[in-house]
């Protein structure tokens, strides 16, 4: 009676793991067949038809499809942008903080820097800025030879709530010194930001 009661444990223990597997996978494929449902349609459709389109198609988003859809239309620009906002407006969903952090490297590859900062004031609303999100404006901002931006915007993080900490003065140093304005790096070191940080050798 015992050994059967153990066989039946562990009968139902293995029916329990592979129901879980089975779930598990068929997230994964639901996952990938919206993702490239979603994809098909962005580059198929005009992009001033794509609400449109995306609504009548009645995928169902989600913080997986969301980012890996930016992800593969990080350089397309506004009409990733366009899927950003679409997606937002849906309902049972609400962008994560990678899904911002895609979009506003984004926008800042094509120097849409207002609508970049509107995503920032949109991050801020929520609650969801972090030092990451300041390091990647700043290492875009110093990429596109705009020093005093990316200065301003290491300045301008306690504004935001977000204490600017060694990270964040080692992530401006090495944007500046990346995007070979090493001088401009040397100067902010020397400058009284040394007394806040003794920065990573």
């Amino acid at each position: 009676m015992i050994v059967r009661n153990h066989c039946c444990n562990r009968s139902f223990f293995r029916f329990l793991m592979f129901g879980r597997m089975y779930n598990s996978g068929e997230v994964v494929q639901d996952s990938f067949d919206t993702t490239k449902r979603v994809c098909k349609i962005m580059m198929s459709c005009p992009k001033l038809g794509l609400d449109t389109v995306l609504d009548q198609s009645g995928v169902q988003v989600s913080e997986d499809v969301v980012e890996k859809v930016l992800e593969r239309f990080e350089n397309a620009g506004m009409l990733a942008h366009r899927f950003f906002e679409w997606a937002g407006k849906q309902r049972h969903y609400e962008h994560s903080v990678r899904a911002y952090h895609i979009m506003i490297e984004s926008m800042a590859k094509i120097r849409q820097y207002e609508i970049m900062w509107d995503l920032v004031n949109s991050m801020r609303g929520k609650g969801m800025l972090n030092i990451e999100m300041f390091c990647i404006i700043m290492r875009k901002y110093a990429r596109a030879q705009k020093v005093d931006e990316a200065v301003y915007t290491f300045n301008i993080m306690k504004k935001y709530d977000v204490p600017p900490n060694l990270a964040a003065f080692n992530g401006l140093l090495s944007a500046l010194c990346k995007s070979k304005n090493v001088r401009k790096a040397q100067e902010i070191f020397n400058d009284t930001m040394k007394d806040q940080f003794c920065p990573d050798s």
